[in-house]
């Protein structure tokens, strides 16, 4: 991932880095075991 994401930087691809953090972030998501606990998420929007 690193390689990509650095080939993209370097071009100043936008596009092309978001698509690296999204494929990432949804890899993350469907491999990791998600676990509850008792943090409380709050927004500061609603």
């Amino acid at each position: 991932m690193n390689d990509l994401l650095a080939d993209a930087i370097a071009a100043g691809d936008l596009m092309e880095m978001q698509k690296v953090f999204a494929w990432a972030v949804a890899y993350i998501d469907q491999t990791h075991q998600w676990e509850r606990d008792e943090t409380v998420f709050e927004s500061a929007l609603a």
